[in-house]
């Protein structure tokens, strides 16, 4: 332990030499510090640094060392700290003794005191606060540590001066060089496009200095460092950035670096529909509804084609509709969609759809064309098929009327029909949606004679006068007689 220059030793028997004979009470987490904890500058500079206490209670008097490497940093000055004058509210005893001072024997330290005079409850010093400033000039390149030792802290007492049990921690400083230390970053995984890698990424640091690396680290936030020791893997996907920086032997940063790493795994996905998913096309025009994603890199762009060999297909942009034309001749036809991520990860769906272009045929078997009948019903029947996509159904409609849906049914009866020509129409549609119709005309004559109606009434009228003449004159005749 020091000897305590006798400056202070009026103030030390009055109130801080009764700690020695005193029991230390135990404060809890009361630390005794240097702010900041690394003081950086460069030759020439002066720095300040503050020696603070936290978490202390009813402070009244303290003493402290302070020591350093008197070849790297000069000592400028000292000033009593805010916490116990507490802004100027009590008066209170600061002293400060330093190298080169009249009496003062050492060389490489100096020694703080301060005291509030005739202290009371009232005016002790609680909670967290700075109780010296310290003033540094920098001679030479260089770093070391701020040596805070031998300190007492006293708490107030009515009677006798108590001790405070605390921790001390030192201060370090670090003369800047004018050239930090060059840190490279090296990233090993599978390379894809636009700088995206496709598998995990290992990333290596290292660092160069003309006065020795003293330590490299590295962050994903800019806040939180972590020591670099070994190379690391990136899993994640999408953007992570990487801080990295280095400090020489003089703690002399590096300027703080960031590369993002990108990473693409997972291949993108889609969904394409030819024709809104209809099985069937009557037209190798189709139209194609297409979906991508993909959660990491974003969809770069798309290609399609009618047999999966790409070879000449071009990239296009994005799209969710696209006209097609499908491969000529009626079957099954597919499309093959291929999607591309800006890593460079493909995936190939596909979707198939049965091209028919061909009309079902459709033939009406009854009544054949010109058929005269009788009856006001008539029984039409007829024959359809279609080899490609299959009859869906039929419909049928006489002369100028509404088309009727009868489903697959090949026979219909119309009823109550009127007395001349009529025409009988029936269509086809397949499950394409081709159609094809044919027709057939027809008489009805329900007329005895086989002529048409005005002719009928003529001649029967014809015969009924003819009858009451011959019956007129009959009877005529036997008047005569």
């Amino acid at each position: 332990m020091r000897r305590r220059p006798l400056c202070a030793v009026l103030l030390l028997t009055a109130f801080l030499l009764p700690l020695a004979s005193n029991p230390i009470l135990a404060e809890s987490n009361t630390v005794l510090y240097v702010e900041p904890r690394e003081s950086r500058a460069s030759v020439g500079e002066m720095f300040t640094i503050d020696v603070r206490v936290r978490d202390v209670q009813n402070l009244v008097a303290y003493d402290f060392w302070l020591k350093w490497n008197t070849t790297l940093l000069e000592f400028v000055g000292a000033s009593e700290g805010p916490f116990l004058n507490s802004s100027g509210t009590y008066r209170t005893i600061f002293a400060v003794r330093y190298p080169g001072y009249p009496g003062y024997p050492y060389t490489d330290e100096i020694y703080i005191i301060a005291s509030i005079i005739a202290p009371t409850l009232s005016s002790s010093a609680s909670g967290t606060g700075t109780l010296a400033r310290v003033t540094f000039k920098v001679l030479v390149e260089g770093n070391g540590t701020l040596d805070l030792h031998d300190s007492i802290l006293a708490k107030y007492d009515p009677y006798v001066s108590t001790p405070i049990a605390h921790t001390s921690e030192d201060g370090y400083f670090a003369i800047q060089d004018t050239s930090p230390p060059v840190t490279t970053m090296s990233l090993s995984g599978v390379s894809g496009d636009n700088d995206w890698y496709t598998s995990d990424v290992e990333v290596t640091l290292s660092a160069t200095d003309d006065k020795g690396v003293r330590k490299t680290e590295y962050s994903f936030d800019n806040a939180s460092w972590i020591t670099y020791t070994a190379p690391f893997k990136i899993t994640n996907e999408r953007n992570t950035n990487i801080f990295y920086r280095s400090y020489d032997e003089t703690i002399t940063p590096e300027a703080t670096k960031v590369k993002t790493v990108r990473i693409d795994k997972t291949l993108p996905e889609g969904v394409i529909r030819i024709n809104n998913d209809f099985a069937y096309a009557i037209s190798t025009a189709v139209v194609l509804n297409v979906e991508a994603t993909d959660a990491a890199s974003e969809v770069a762009s798309m290609r399609f084609s009618n047999d999966g060999v790409w070879d000449t297909e071009s990239w296009e942009n994005p799209q969710h509709t696209r006209s097609w034309s499908l491969t000529t001749g009626d079957g099954a036809k597919t499309v093959y969609y291929q999607i591309k991520d800006n890593a460079g990860l493909t995936r190939t769906y596909s979707d198939s759809i049965i091209l028919d272009t061909a009309q079902p045929t459709i033939t009406i078997t009854s009544p054949s064309a010109g058929y005269e009948t009788k009856s006001s019903t008539v029984v039409v029947e007829w024959a359809g098929s279609d080899e490609g996509s299959g009859i869906s159904q039929y419909d049928i409609k006489l002369d100028g009327g509404d088309w009727t849906n009868v489903e697959k049914h090949t026979a219909h009866s119309f009823t109550g029909l009127g007395e001349g020509s009529h025409t009988l129409f029936v269509r086809a549609t397949d499950l394409a949606g081709n159609v094809n119709e044919d027709m057939v005309p027809f008489i009805v004559n329900s007329s005895p004679f086989g002529g048409p109606g005005y002719i009928d009434e003529a001649i029967i009228s014809l015969v009924v006068i003819t009858v009451v003449l011959a019956i007129i004159i009959y009877f005529v005749k036997l008047r005569k007689h």
